[in-house]
């Protein structure tokens, strides 16, 4: 009986690990960028560790080659990604969640309920569904587990910190890319690799972004900005960690195929289209999330305008000032000057 209500505990606590994890390491990857020096490199040092999936097994192991009971627990409880684990295995979703997924390949989905009910973990939760929509596990030749373990690795590297530039972000553009790849004029000129590459590229387009822009990197020498001699830094910067990521994670995913395939013909134009088109889309959604993202982009340009006025640094986006800027007129601006 104490030994079924043991792993009964276990059972529950596991599943709860990897979301609050996620969390910490955002919150200080968002810290790294605000302190210097030798603090910054402990604080970046303490995200590695974190990232790391045995980041348990040096508490546990020592029990485990005296005991074979306890080696079993380990394997097959306590560690987060088993081996072993079956492909294809279902994880658990609760109900709110499975009810704020309902309607994803929808264009009224509300990605901000499914960040409500997840707290703030809707990158994960929706990507798993769409990559299995999408078999995304058989074109890179891995498992779910894999993808789960990858995903919940490039979520971590979003900051939740920021307004408009976190993960709920990345899975907003996510589902509109699915969405645009699902219309049949759009299907009738993509292969399966097609997809697969611009669902992966959906997924990271963002990664990292500290939710300050080129200009601000370059004016404040920021070391991405001196790394990519002030060219595209976070367009740069969010590929190639992602690519340093995945290479990390040990996860044998097959991106080669997928990524030869998407430079060639008009596939890789139209993939670059869609993945434009939804990165901008807040403004064609429904007017409720029309108007919650417009004041989560706005918010984080009033942060980088105020930041520039205390560092004495030239104002990239003048209009963006908290107390007198206009948000239906930016908007519409913006909408006129992408829209038409």
């Amino acid at each position: 009986m104490y030994r079924d209500v043991s792993l009964k505990s276990i059972r529950s606590q596991v599943g709860m690990v990897e979301a609050p994890l996620s969390e910490v390491i955002s919150l200080l990857r968002d810290a790294a960028g605000r302190v210097e020096g030798e603090t910054a490199q402990l604080v970046k040092d303490a995200v590695k560790v974190l990232s790391s999936h045995e980041l348990y097994a040096p508490s546990i192991t020592r029990f485990r080659d005296s005991d074979r009971i306890a080696t079993q627990y380990y394997d097959g409880l306590i560690r987060l990604h088993h081996p072993n684990r079956a492909h294809g295995e279902k994880r658990r979703v609760s109900a709110d969640v499975k009810n704020a997924l309902e309607n994803d390949s929808e264009w009224c989905f509300d990605i901000l309920q499914l960040e409500k009910v997840t707290e703030n973990h809707a990158l994960t939760q929706l990507g798993m569904k769409i990559f299995e929509r999408w078999k995304v596990a058989d074109a890179l030749s891995c498992n779910e587990d894999i993808l789960h373990r990858w995903l919940f690795t490039i979520e971590a590297h979003y900051h939740a910190g920021n307004a408009y530039h976190n993960a709920t972000h990345a899975a907003d553009v996510l589902q509109a890319t699915s969405y645009f790849l699902d219309s049949p004029s759009v299907a009738a000129h993509i292969t399966e690799n097609h997809a697969v590459a611009a669902i992966l590229a959906a997924t990271v387009h963002d990664l990292d972004h500290p939710g300050r822009g080129n200009a601000f990197l370059i004016n404040t020498r920021q070391s991405l900005a001196v790394l990519y001699n002030d060219h595209s830094v976070l367009e740069n910067h969010h590929v190639a960690l992602a690519f340093q990521l995945t290479l990390q994670q040990n996860s044998n995913m097959n991106l080669v195929d997928v990524a030869e395939e998407a430079r060639e013909g008009n596939s890789l134009t139209i993939c670059n289209m869609l993945v434009k088109c939804a990165d901008i889309s807040n403004p064609t959604r429904e007017w409720a999330l029309c108007q919650r993202w417009a004041y989560r982009i706005v918010e984080e340009y009033f942060d980088q305008t105020r930041e520039e006025r205390e560092k004495g640094l030239p104002v990239t986006m003048e209009v963006f000032e908290r107390k007198t800027c206009n948000v239906p007129l930016t908007q519409c601006g913006f909408i006129g000057e992408n829209f038409y």
